[in-house]
C-alpha cells in the first residue's frame, strides 16, 4: 500500500498510512502507552533509589537525585496532559504540513537516488525486526525494510519504515520513511 501511494503520487493515501492518518483516539492510545512505559521506568528507578538507603543516610547528591526524579515525574505528567489537550488543535496542522511537505520529502528521496517510484516493484519485505514490545510497550512494531526491483533488476536500495500496529486502525508508520541508498563502489567518475 505504501508503494502504491507513492507511485500514484497520492499524499492523502500516504498520510493515512502514517500515524498522522490515525484517528485522535489512536494517537491518545499510542502516546498514552509510551507515557505509561516511560513513567514505569522512572518510578522503578525512583523506588530503587529510595529503597537503597533510608533518607537520613543518603548523601546530598543521592537526595538531590531523588528530588529530581520526583520533579521529572510531575513534569512528565503535566506534559502528557498538555499534549493530549493540544492534540485536537495540532493534529490538523500536522496533517496539513504532511500533505504540503512531508509527502514531498519522501518523493524527493527517491528522485535524489535517480528513481521514479512508479517504475519500481516491491521485491521483498523484511519484517524480522518487528517485535511485540515496540519501544518497551505491549504493541507490535519496529522497523521493516522494503527492497525494490526496476525492470526486473534488483536494486541495492531499500526503504525503512518504522511501523506500529495501532488498535482500531491497523499498521501505521510512526517515523519518517528513510530511503537507504548504498554508496557506489569502485573508482570515482572522471571530472568534467
Amino acid at each position: 500500500m505504501f508503494h502504491q501511494s507513492i507511485s500514484a503520487n497520492d499524499a492523502i493515501q500516504m498520510m493515512h498510512l502514517s500515524m498522522l492518518g490515525a484517528p485522535t483516539n489512536s494517537w491518545i492510545e499510542f502516546s498514552g502507552k509510551m507515557f505509561r512505559n516511560s513513567l514505569k521506568i522512572l518510578e522503578k528507578n525512583l523506588a530503587d533509589l529510595e529503597a537503597a538507603k533510608p533518607r537520613e543516610e543518603r548523601t546530598d547528591a543521592e537526595q538531590t537525585r531523588i528530588f529530581n526524579l520526583h520533579a521529572q515525574r510531575q513534569q512528565m505528567s503535566k506534559a502528557y496532559t498538555n499534549n493530549v489537550k493540544r492534540l485536537s488543535i495540532e493534529l490538523p496542522e500536522m496533517r496539513e504540513h504532511f500533505l504540503q511537505r512531508g509527502f514531498l520529502d519522501v518523493v524527493l528521496q527517491f528522485k535524489a537516488a535517480g528513481l521514479d517510484p512508479a517504475q519500481l516493484t516491491v521485491s521483498r519485505v523484511d519484517t524480522s525486526k518487528l517485535t511485540d514490545q515496540y519501544q518497551g510497550i505491549a504493541m507490535r512494531g519496529g522497523p521493516l525494510t522494503i527492497w525494490f526491483t526496476q525492470n526486473q533488476t534488483p536494486l541495492d536500495i531499500t526503504l525503512t519504515l518504522v511501523v506500529a500496529k495501532v488498535s482500531d486502525h491497523g499498521w501505521v508508520f510512526v517515523q519518517d520513511p528513510k530511503l537507504n541508498v548504498h554508496p557506489v563502489q569502485g573508482p570515482a567518475p572522471e571530472p568534467r
